[in-house]
């Protein structure tokens, strides 16, 4: 088995990567569904609290978020493989690019989002704004010199 220069912290970041980007896209699908859901649900006669939250929530938002979580989704593949091929423009600069459009899809999702939706700081909040933050720091600092093709 022949032996790579790549960094075993860089291929554990493009692993991660790989693993956060169908969960963005599922969860932009899991936003649609439930709106869609929600107004179905309001029109009989006793609908749940969750629904008529959901239905309160302007379609113009969701389809933001879903923007959002799409390019972030997106940025997420393409940046997993530029770690993976130690590209510096389809690694370092999509990872940083990723990383502000991870934090503004989260800081929207906050004020966008009912708080009865968001439920305050939750542990997907806290992933949604530190790992774009520890990621840009990785790129920008440990792992620097290894993306250099």
């Amino acid at each position: 088995m022949a032996t790579s220069d790549r960094p075993s912290g860089l291929t554990a970041l493009a692993v991660i990567q790989f693993i956060f980007c169908p969960l963005e896209g599922i969860g932009c699908i899991g936003l649609i569904a439930m709106r869609l859901i929600a107004g179905q649900t309001q029109a009989e006669a006793h609908p749940h609290p969750e629904s008529a939250i959901f239905a309160s929530i302007p379609w113009l938002n969701i389809i933001a978020l879903v923007i959002f979580g799409m390019l972030s989704a997106l940025l997420l593949l393409l940046s997993g493989i530029g770690f993976l091929k130690r590209k510096r423009l389809l690694g370092r600069w999509v990872g940083n690019v990723y990383a502000v459009v991870a934090i503004g899809y989260a800081a929207s999702s906050l004020v966008l989002l009912p708080k009865e939706l968001t439920g305050g700081v939750t542990l997907d909040l806290i992933r949604s704004f530190f790992y774009p933050l520890f990621l840009a720091l990785l790129l920008n600092f440990v792992f620097r010199k290894d993306l250099v093709r």
